[in-house]
């Protein structure tokens, strides 16, 4: 997998996906730890944080209600365009998953 970013800079995957889903209520969220620790997301004595960021405040508000019933704790609900500064995490755990 090369190591570089296509979205981050001015736009997100989440920004993109709702511009082709006119009328939609895009809400991004849980997709900042590998795949392996949702089976556990408690890491030591801390809680996996779930990040959650969208432009509907109702459709942030289902997400972080739905977020600690899964076993998150909520780090709050941000505007969507502030994915930006996630997806590089996201990244990092693909790139570490086929790299590792």
């Amino acid at each position: 997998m090369a190591a570089k970013l296509t979205f981050g800079h001015t736009t997100s995957a989440a920004e993109e996906i709702a511009k082709g889903a006119i009328g939609s209520q895009i809400v991004k969220a849980f997709n900042n730890l590998g795949a392996s620790y949702f089976k556990n997301l408690h890491l030591g004595w801390q809680t996996a944080t779930a990040f959650i960021c969208g432009d509907s405040l109702d459709a942030k508000k289902i997400v972080t209600n739905l977020a600690p019933d899964i076993g998150f704790e909520v780090a709050g609900a941000a505007k969507i365009e502030q994915y930006r500064l996630l997806e590089s995490l996201g990244m990092l755990w693909i790139d570490l998953a086929f790299t590792s």
